[in-house]
């Protein structure tokens, strides 16, 4: 598929007159991180689609997940003036103490590639697998650090560049992006009514409060309660669980499976999977598809599969195995006429696995929408405080909340659209280093200190600490080649981001640097400089000269950076460098890693130094192959399909994969160490 322009990007957003934009309200498969995902992706098409004074002085409603991102991507690009309104005295008001709820930013891809990967990885509010609660903390450690960046000659620092709006008690948008508000009189600051016309409005209001809570007296979804504990009463008790979308599925999970943990469940389950996963993970591209009839047949294919393929057999056993022997549960489900209906509803593939393998072992009985609460609970002797109700959010009522009658009006059709096709994706649009780089609306081009540290993307410090230790150990070796010169050494790793392939240095320089100061985390394009033609290739590149060092020398030199690209992203090089080694790592066919070197002494990586480098970094793969936990995993990364690539005829630097071919490692398949955030 053709990669979408910012206008292609920001269109689904739109949802009336002018620049009035909502964020995400109506989409399927919502997640945090999708939310911040689709954020992020609307800010960077707003940045690079719209004129400059449509930016000028922006309102986002909603200080949740998605407006907190989407106002810090705002920020991040220079942004004059940002007003964030929020209904509540504080962000993320839902999920604050919320710690019965786990979360994972890329659990409902499982079991894609990279599913299990713990930390959402993005540019910035990042966050990692946990509690509710800890998600929230971290979120707003970061919200607050991006508070406190500091301003440049053209752009105001960032705390002066948003005001932030809470305990909102009345709100309404009117047809000219006018925005009458009230904050109540208990709150800190901004107490008593205003009005003020913005340039554009971003309604980040969420998905609407849950239908049918009250008659049950059924707990809010982020609340605390204790489904998942023991019952400490003698005997079973049944629950009866009405809705069969994501949030009633996990809600029947933690009642029905011991030690139950939505982010590491089917880790736990599928431990010997082998080729079942191959097949779960085709199922699951199916579903994904989208289509009715992909989704309709969904249980008969799992069915065939639990038939024919005898890993499955054992999956259904560790299921058995974990039912809670306290608990028994009636499932309501609704609309759905039969199973097949029950698992062609847009919940996630790794749900309808569960509920699949819970029904093969009787974990829950289905009972369907023609028989009344009232009648299923007298039957199975259900309590009513063991009914929980997950019957989805009542979508129009924020929006009825917030805009004007006659806006409400206005943008119903528009609504209704939304409902029936959603439309915005989940696929990060930006490239990479785009949230760590100037807009060139609002800020100066990036002098060449700035990108010594500029164009970051998220590194994990496992990664990083590791990238360390072969930068150290290969600097000590130079050393004493280099007396008082300068030379440096680190890592870079291949990284996909929004489709592009980009090197990013994993540690900062070892050695003696000097003042050529190049930043862990930052980033720049595949096809620059020594690395880029090193990564492209898959094969090591040296400077090296027949005779001394001369003036003609460095000018050959400065022409192959040139060539290469060098100083489109990264710094440009310090005009005594005279010595430059990439030597690559290759995984399958495919480079996953360059340790980078260059030095101000001539020649310094002869064929001895060279050969002697190339064993350390042989070495430190080896060691790698062997790390795999418990706690700490390579976990595997996705990369753009590899291009055609010609390198240029060089001058200076020479390939030299006759002397020091590419480390080659099939175990090593990428350099994406994190902390597990389980063991499994």
């Amino acid at each position: 598929m053709a990669a979408k322009t910012p206008e292609e990007v920001r269109k689904p957003y739109v949802l009336g007159p002018k620049h009035l934009y909502v964020l995400g309200s109506f989409e399927k498969g919502v997640t945090i991180y999708n939310q911040q995902v689709r954020a992020l992706n609307l800010a960077w098409a707003l940045e690079k689609s719209v004129d400059k004074r449509v930016l000028e002085n922006v309102a986002v409603i909603g200080g949740g997940f998605a407006g907190l991102t989407f106002a810090a991507g705002l920020l991040r690009k220079g942004i004059p003036h940002i007003t964030l309104f929020e209904k509540r005295p504080v962000f993320c008001p839902l999920q604050q103490g919320s710690d019965s709820r786990w979360v994972h930013p890329h659990i409902y891809d499982w079991p894609t590639e990279g599913s299990e990967f713990p930390s959402a990885a993005l540019p910035i509010m990042n966050w990692t697998a946990g509690r509710a609660s800890d998600v929230v903390a971290r979120v707003m450690a970061n919200w607050n650090a991006i508070l406190q960046e500091p301003g440049t000659d053209k752009v105001k620092p960032a705390a002066e560049r948003i005001e932030k709006i809470l305990s909102v008690k009345y709100l309404k948008v009117q047809n000219d992006l006018s925005v009458d508000w009230m904050v109540d009189s208990t709150a800190r600051e901004h107490r008593g009514g205003n009005r003020r016309k913005f340039t554009a409005v971003i309604l980040a209001l969420g998905f609407g409060p849950e239908r049918d809570l009250e008659e049950s007296g059924t707990v809010s979804y982020w609340r605390n309660e204790s489904l998942g504990q023991t019952e400490l009463s003698p005997g079973v008790k049944t629950f009866l669980v009405s809705g069969y979308g994501d949030g009633a599925l996990i809600d029947l999970f933690r009642i029905r499976i011991e030690h139950f943990r939505q982010d590491r469940i089917l880790l736990e389950l599928s431990r010997n999977a082998g080729t079942m996963l191959e097949s779960l993970r085709k199922l699951k591209a199916q579903c994904d598809d989208g289509s009715p009839h992909a989704l309709k047949g969904l249980y008969r294919k799992l069915k065939d599969l639990a038939n024919r393929d005898p890993n499955f057999t054992t999956l259904t056993k560790s299921m058995e195995k974990r039912l809670r022997q306290d608990t028994a549960a009636v499932l309501r489900i609704n609309r759905a006429k039969t199973l097949d209906d029950l698992f062609a509803h847009p919940s996630s593939f790794q749900n309808k696995l569960l509920m699949f393998l819970l029904f093969k072992v009787g974990g829950f009985i289905p009972c369907q929408s023609n028989e009344s609460e009232e009648s299923i609970c007298k039957e199975f002797g259900i309590s009513s405080d063991r009914i929980v109700r997950r019957h989805g959010p009542k979508t129009d009522d924020p929006f009825r909340e917030v805009l004007s009658e006659e806006l409400f009006k206005r943008t119903f059709k528009r609504r209704e659209d939304l409902k029936s096709k959603p439309k915005s994706s989940v696929e990060l649009k930006w490239n990479g280093g785009y949230w760590d780089s100037p807009s060139d609306k609002f800020m100066k081009k990036a002098t060449n200190a700035a990108k010594a540290s500029w164009r970051h993307e998220y590194l994990p410090i496992p990664t990083e600490l590791l990238a360390l230790s072969l930068a150290s150990t290969v600097a000590s070796l130079i050393s004493p080649r280099c007396g008082t010169e300068s030379f440096r050494v680190t890592v870079h790793r291949a990284l996909s981001i929004g489709g592009d392939c980009l090197l990013q240095q994993c540690c900062d320089y070892k050695g003696n640097p000097q003042e050529r100061s190049g930043k862990k985390g930052r980033t720049f394009g595949a096809d620059q400089g020594t690395i880029g033609v090193s990564y492209r290739t898959g094969n090591t590149y040296r400077t090296i000269v027949k005779k001394a060092w001369t003036k003609k020398d460095a000018h050959h030199l400065n022409q192959d950076m040139t060539d290469l690209s060098l100083g489109k992203h990264s710094q440009a090089m310090a005009a005594e460098v005279k010595s430059i080694l990439a030597l690559p790592v290759v995984s399958k066919g495919r480079t996953i890693m360059v340790l980078f070197a260059d030095s101000y002494v001539p020649n310094l990586f002869g064929d001895g130094l060279v050969r002697d480098i190339r064993l350390i970094v042989d070495g430190f793969c080896k060691m790698l192959a062997g790390i795999q936990g418990p706690g700490l995993r390579n976990y595997t990364m996705v990369y753009p399909g590899a291009r055609v690539f010609n390198p240029p005829r060089l001058r200076i630097v020479q390939e030299i994969s006759g002397i020091c071919p590419a480390v080659t490692h099939p175990e090593v398949q990428s350099f994406n160490f994190e902390l597990a955030s389980y063991e499994v």
